[in-house]
């Protein structure tokens, strides 16, 4: 018989209980019974005895503690309510701060670029000023050397007579030129009187009341009268004097053209101690003879290296 056969003849057979089933069925009916019974009396249990229940009194104190304990708690509920809204405000106010921040931040880094594009900006105009300046102080020193030699060749027949003791002179400082010179420098060829056109005194601001006399300039007509004086005065041994007083002759420069040969006058001088003969050439330039070998330095930089190596060797 297949499973639907089955399912069909329970539905049409009624059920019939066993024996052993009818008793256990009077049990479960009996002990219903006995627990209805003995939850009806709260006072005792199923079999009779007393149950162990708490007193009156100590079941309101356990009513009043639990309220207690209650409103304690409702008590800290409300206080933690409190701090937790306090916290949300201060979470509120720490976000809105937070905000402020970030828009400053915002703001200062905007800034900040606007600062950096400018900087930017200024670093190559200053390095297009630099490059300006450079070329600037090239254009500078040219036109100084190009009006420097412009002012030498205005000076061209001009000499410096310095050491000569004020007055010494007197009125007429071109007639006493004109008969010093020759015996000054004996070795100067005679073609007659010397032409100078002006002699004078040069105002240095210093106090003339000292002991160094002021230097003595005075232009000749003919720049070969110039050089002739020049000429003889560099002889070797020629030394010039005024009574006591030792008399030096320099040719006339500008400012710009005598502080460049200023500079290897400390180099001429370590030469004349080593017995080198140098030469001052124009503009700035320093001619050293030395061995039958002549050398010119135009910086007193690269004198001095020369001067240098040649104490190593010695």
């Amino acid at each position: 018989m297949n499973t639907g056969d089955k399912r069909s003849s329970l539905e049409m057979e009624p059920h019939t209980p066993s024996p052993s089933m009818k008793s256990k069925g009077k049990k479960a009916r009996k002990q219903l019974t006995m627990s209805s019974d003995t939850l009806t009396d709260s006072s005792t249990g199923p079999h009779g005895e007393d149950l162990p229940w708490l007193p009156d009194s100590q079941v309101e104190q356990l009513k009043v503690f639990f309220a207690d304990s209650v409103k304690d708690i409702k008590g800290a509920l409300s206080e933690l309510s409190v701090d937790v809204k306090a916290i949300r405000n201060d979470m509120d106010l720490i976000r809105s701060r937070l905000q402020q921040v970030e828009k400053e931040v915002s703001t200062l880094t905007s800034s900040i670029q606007t600062h950096g594009k400018r900087t930017d900006i200024l670093q190559a105009a200053q390095r297009q000023n630099r490059d300006s300046i450079k070329d600037a102080k090239v254009d500078i020193t040219r036109l100084q050397a190009r009006l420097a030699e412009l002012e030498d060749r205005n000076r061209r027949s001009n000499l410096r007579l310095v050491g000569l003791p004020e007055g010494e002179e007197g009125d007429d400082p071109i007639s006493f030129l004109q008969h010093n010179l020759p015996l000054w420098l004996p070795s100067l060829p005679s073609k007659g009187v010397i032409e100078i056109e002006r002699a004078h005194r040069i105002y240095s601001g210093a106090n003339t009341q000292g002991n160094k006399p002021r230097t003595l300039i005075f232009k000749l007509l003919r720049y070969n009268d110039r050089q002739a004086i020049l000429k003889a005065y560099r002889q070797p041994g020629t030394q010039i004097s005024q009574g006591q007083s030792k008399l030096l002759l320099f040719p006339d420069y500008s400012n710009f053209t005598a502080e460049h040969r200023k500079a290897f006058a400390p180099i001429q001088s370590s030469l004349k101690q080593m017995s080198i003969q140098s030469f001052l050439l124009y503009p700035s330039k320093l001619k050293i003879v030395h061995n039958g070998q002549s050398n010119v330095y135009s910086t007193p930089q690269d004198a001095q290296q020369f001067v240098l190596e040649l104490k190593r060797n010695a």
